[in-house]
């Protein structure tokens, strides 16, 4: 087996998923975001990561990855992660009105929540990451309202069974009827 990618909007469950797909598989955690902190290549204003260079960051982490096997997580995966050194990635896609609930718990801004709702409801994350990838390496899983142990037991069925899925997670029609999420569009 090969490093396997797992990405998403911030509070899709990334981490969450990972640790217990970690231990499923015996796999080491790589986390982006927590080695660009290490590094000092980046740090957190209001929240939000900002990152130093990207090409030194993207060169930094193919050398600490190359030739080992990790479940490697974040948000960043797409603009970071060279394709040869994913086998399989994994966005995670969660309805956006339960995105600003967990939005609201960690206080995030009106503008950061508006942002990562809209990039959730087009799918930004998942289209940046099946052009990097390709959809033969690319899988959407729908996280909403499910247990972490079906989600682990889904992601670790299309891995050890090599089991194809459709990538065809949509949102908008949902959004219209939303009062929620309509506060977020306008």
């Amino acid at each position: 087996m090969e490093s396997i990618g797992i990405t998403g909007n911030p509070a899709t469950g990334k981490k969450t998923i990972a640790n217990e797909l970690s231990k499923k598989l015996n796999m080491e955690i790589f986390d982006i975001n927590k080695f660009i902190i290490d590094n000092k290549y980046g740090n957190y204003e209001e929240e939000q990561l900002i990152i130093t260079d990207i090409n030194i960051i993207e060169e930094s982490i193919k050398k600490r990855i190359e030739g080992k096997e990790y479940i490697i997580i974040g948000h960043l995966l797409p603009e970071l992660i060279n394709n040869n050194s994913l086998w399989k990635i994994f966005v995670l896609r969660c309805e956006p009105s339960i995105l600003i609930d967990r939005y609201m718990i960690r206080n995030y801004e009106e503008s950061k929540i508006k942002d990562n709702i809209v990039s959730e409801l087009i799918g930004t994350i998942c289209y940046e990451t099946s052009m990097k990838y390709g959809n033969e390496k690319t899988f959407e899983i729908d996280v909403t309202n499910k247990e972490v142990e079906t989600i682990v037991n889904e992601i670790n069925d299309i891995i050890i069974n090599d089991k194809k899925i459709s990538n065809n997670i949509d949102w908008l029609e949902s959004a219209h009827k939303s009062e929620k999420l309509r506060r977020y569009l306008n």
